[in-house]
């Protein structure tokens, strides 16, 4: 009995190693773009920025040019957890959040930033200050935390000072740490980090509220939202008081400031717009604003590096001023918060939309270290695109109008694109394909076609207007199929651009997504619903023949003869269409959630998402891997998928020669309760195998495989 029980467990481990296994064929290889977050917190080191953003974790960006930013690389907080603040010190930022603990993160490659290790400092961190060999902390439930970060690899908690308020800011100077709270100001002796000494608490009943810290001479400023800019005295640390008050009320919001030099970096929010403001501080007693911008939405603090600035804002993402006479911000450049919508590849080039901002292009000819190259700011918010060689077509809404156009962008330089043609239209833009010369536009309520050999003066070629809601397009063979309101797929021919004409229809039972053409096939991806094939040889008589087995699909492509698609159970599938009737699948990966656009070069597929767009290597998959040898001449391309599974299970294997192959199921007791290949002799080649379980109840099962000459076995577990 006990080997009994020690083989079952055995087997469970096993099965919970092959669980692991979420891929076949299909392997992540970098995030090639990736949206501005929620910027809350900013900090600069070697013509690098490091953004700690409320939802994306630490973003890296390179501003040694500042008129084109680059978003380098990030690193996600796992969790719903908000960044406070992030520090950078050598090769090691400091990321702080408010539940997740203090991350170290190896930023030595800036693309490539990776968490080395962690310290826990309580569910309420609010802020964060960086001194020699300690870090800081303002936490509202534990006071004031210190870490010694002598070992970034090691980082641990050496000292803590409560308070009997909440504790919101702190900041550090000659050994003496300055923190601010709910009605209260204090000073502490840091000398002996792990012995924090209190020197003074005073009454300060304008501290409700306090975000930041910042010193200038004998000063430390405070910046107390609705109190304005809080000055204490701190000639002697043993005996702070408030000496100076800038601002204040409704209108000011006060929840950055900056010192450098004689002059302080006001951050500021102010209903829907931010103010930022700066201050000459030579005199303490007599600030005096010197200059001022203001930035979309809410300023929350800003780094400085001589004449530049560069703000960071809650909907603003990040702005970069220059200082005119040293005193008043010009803007010169951003990096805006925009979802990425659309997005094309040529040539090793990426191209993707960026909603209300622009185009955003990426090379990605070494795609483990994808190049982001810059981005232009259209004159229309960028929809939707398509790419041709070195010719970009953007359409989307004019800003700030009611119109609507197709815009053309040079792209024989990626990283300095610029509009040189244009395209009116009536309604908004769903989808661009091109054509040889020829440009495909469906937008809501029309299907035009535009002759673009000369891109700088665009000729209508023809069109059909009152389309009943257009909400997608795929085209192949000189046919244009539209996915309509209620349902429908419609057929136009376009063969002859002059002479548009709808050929056919056919109503699905759902909404569709996405599709994709292959020829005569239409595979169409529709709410709740799997796959759809779609046989379109007679456009007027368009019939449904099959659907792919398996979840829903929320986006398709097609590229080489290989369908890609995004499905809602958050995995990418690869299906061979050899045979366009029954697509085969040959490779898979699990994500952490849906695609909502595919698009397909070579061995690579692109998948994106609202904030980013990643890379996968697809070659494994397309070429057929032999796999891992279970017996000679068979080859395990992936053990069961799923495992645990429900009702059914699928093992991919790869014959290398002719042989005998028998596979049975058997339950925990050793029972044969099913034969799945009865010992036929089977030609060399690539097979996917299913079981389905029938009535058998839940448990551990071994599926057996049996050559002529050996035999493997494979745990797979049922799970009703």
């Amino acid at each position: 009995m006990k080997t009994k029980w020690m083989s079952l467990m055995i087997i469970l481990m096993l099965a919970a190693q092959v669980d692991a296994r979420d891929s076949l064929g299909v392997s992540k290889l970098a995030t090639a773009l990736r949206s501005m977050g929620i910027v809350n917190t900013v900090a600069l080191q070697e013509q690098k920025l490091y953004l700690g953003c409320i939802d994306e974790g630490l973003q890296i960006v390179d501003v040694s040019n500042p008129l084109v930013p680059r978003l380098l690389g990030a690193f996600e907080v796992p969790g719903e957890v908000w960044i406070v603040r992030a520090e950078v010190m050598g090769n090691y930022a400091f990321v702080l959040a408010d539940s997740g603990g203090l991350r170290v993160v190896d930023v030595s490659d800036p693309m490539n930033p990776v968490e080395v290790a962690r310290c826990e400092t309580g569910r309420s961190a609010c802020e964060m200050d960086l001194a020699g060999d300690n870090i800081f902390i303002a936490n509202r439930r534990d006071g004031l935390l210190i870490v010694d970060i002598s070992d970034p690899l090691q980082p641990g908690r050496v000292g803590t000072l409560g308070f009997e308020a909440s504790a919101a800011t702190v900041g550090v100077r000659d050994d003496v740490a300055y923190v601010t709270g709910h009605n209260f100001f204090a000073s502490v002796d840091v000398s002996d980090p792990a012995r924090p000494r209190l020197l003074a608490q005073i009454d300060a009943p304008l501290i409700q509220t306090s975000y930041e810290t910042a010193f200038y001479d004998d000063y430390v400023f405070i910046s107390a939202y609705s109190a304005g800019l809080l000055g204490f005295d701190i000639s002697d640390p043993a005996h702070p008081e408030l000496a100076l008050r800038y601002g204040g009320g409704e209108d000011m919001n006060l929840v950055g400031v900056t010192v450098a030099g004689d002059r302080a970096f006001l951050s500021t929010a102010t209903g829907e717009i931010g103010v930022f403001k700066v201050l000459d501080i030579s005199d303490p007693a007599n600030l005096n604003c010197i200059g001022y911008y203001y930035p979309p939405l809410s300023a929350v603090g800003c780094a400085v590096d001589d004449s530049l600035v560069y703000i960071a804002g809650y909907g603003a993402g990040l702005r970069i001023a220059r200082l005119e006479d040293n005193r008043r911000p010009v803007e010169i450049s951003f990096c805006s918060r925009e979802y990425l919508v659309d997005v094309a590849v040529v040539n090793n080039i990426v191209y993707a939309c960026l909603d209300t901002l622009g185009v955003a292009s990426c090379d990605i000819g070494d795609p483990r270290r994808p190049f982001p190259l810059g981005t232009l700011a259209t004159s229309y918010e960028a929809e939707v695109l398509a790419v041709k060689e070195n010719l970009v077509c953007v359409g989307g809404r004019r800003r700030s109008e009611h119109r609507f156009g197709i815009i053309f962008i040079d792209a024989l330089e990626p990283d300095r694109m610029f509009e040189f043609g244009v395209f009116d239209l009536t309604r908004n833009p769903v989808k661009l394909i091109f054509n040889n010369d020829n440009l495909i536009a469906a937008t809501q309520d029309q299907l035009l076609i535009l002759d673009v050999f000369n891109p700088a003066h665009p000729v209508e070629l023809g069109r059909i207007e009152r389309l009943a809601g257009c909400l997608n397009m795929t085209y192949a063979d000189g046919v244009a199929y539209l996915a309509q309101q209620g349902n429908y797929l419609r057929a136009y021919s376009v063969a002859d651009p002059r002479n548009i004409s709808q050929i056919g229809e056919m109503r699905l039972g759902s909404e569709i997504y996405s599709m994709a053409a292959l020829g005569t096939m239409i595979y169409a991806a529709c709410e709740e619903s799997p796959i759809r094939i779609i046989e379109a040889g007679d456009p007027l008589n368009m019939w449904e023949c099959g659907r792919v087995a398996g979840a829903s699909a929320y986006a398709l492509t097609i590229a080489d003869g290989c369908l890609y698609a995004a499905m809602m159970d958050s995995s990418l599938r690869l299906f061979s269409l050899a045979d366009p009737f029954h697509p085969e699948e040959i490779g898979f990966y699990r994500e952490e959630g849906v695609s909502y656009l595919l698009c397909a070069e070579g061995d690579l597929l692109l998948g994106l998402r609202s904030n980013l767009l990643t890379l996968y290597d697809c070659s494994e998959a397309l070429t057929a891997s032999p796999g891992v040898s279970l017996l000679p001449g068979l080859n395990l391309l992936a053990p069961c998928f799923p495992n645990p599974f429900n009702s059914s299970t699928s093992i991919w294997i790869n014959l290398n020669r002719p042989t005998r192959v028998e596979m049975a199921v058997f339950d925990p007791v050793g029972r044969r309760i099913a034969d799945i290949l009865p010992g036929d002799y089977l030609t060399a080649g690539r097979r996917k195998i299913e079981w389905n379980a029938g009535n058998s109840p839940s448990g551990v099962y071994i599926i057996r495989l049996q050559s002529e000459d050996s035999s493997a076995e494979i745990p797979a577990v049922l799970s009703r």
